[in-house]
């Protein structure tokens, strides 16, 4: 069956009313127009068969979309597990050695050492300032041109755990408020969060390549 450009477009307006992130929006559009275009007959009878007995009907769409989020978030923190990891694998381990002797050094003098407490700070809510701005451009961007793009599942799961990054240095700092921490301490948190920081961006520069690539 060969689908018009109107009959395309409904199928566009059914599904982005249904569905909230652009990697399902895409991945069931491009299903629903190659299984129609494979069946005979004519679009008003076969669409409603497509969705029903390929996606369980149209109710069923947000169930589909929660599961491939799911999945997507168990294959994203594998991959930044293995990032985080790559920092304790030659040669970069070369890399986390001068880091934490580095640390080291500054953490010993008292006047450098408040200055180490606000790098890792700020290192921590830059993964998360980083999405936000990005949204904000695409916003900004849909309404200059009129073309609207979903939110994007790869991209919140990287806002969540900057998020949770940045609550963890919340929460470190609120405890230490009537402390000042020296040595060992302020070492392992800017080294942990330091490194946190930097798989988190590596695994944003290879979702973004994947995605130009595809």
């Amino acid at each position: 069956m060969k689908l018009n450009e109107e009959q395309k477009l409904g199928i566009r307006e059914m599904l982005t009313f249904a569905l909230k992130y652009q990697e399902t929006f895409d991945e069931l559009y491009d299903h629903v127009l190659q299984s129609l275009e494979c069946l005979p007959g004519n679009y008003t009878d076969e669409f409603g068969q497509v969705m029903e007995t390929e996606f369980g009907g149209y109710e069923n769409l947000k169930n589909i979309e929660e599961k491939s989020m799911m999945q997507t978030y168990t294959a994203m923190r594998k991959r930044h597990r293995q990032n985080i990891a790559s920092f304790f694998n030659w040669p970069t381990i070369a890399f986390t050695a001068l880091l934490v002797i580095a640390g080291g050094f500054i953490d010993k003098n008292p006047a450098t050492h408040g200055s180490l407490m606000e790098f890792t700070y700020i290192s921590a809510l830059s993964p998360l300032l980083v999405i936000l701005y990005k949204r904000g451009l695409a916003k900004y961007r849909a309404w200059q041109t009129g073309v609207y793009k979903k939110p994007s599942i790869k991209d919140r799961y990287i806002l969540l755990a900057a998020g949770t990054s940045c609550n963890l240095v919340c929460g470190f700092s609120f405890c230490t408020r009537n402390y000042d921490f020296y040595g060992v301490t302020t070492l392992v948190v800017f080294v942990a969060f330091s490194i946190f920081t930097m798989s988190l961006f590596k695994l944003y520069n290879q979702e973004h390549k994947s995605t130009v690539a595809a």
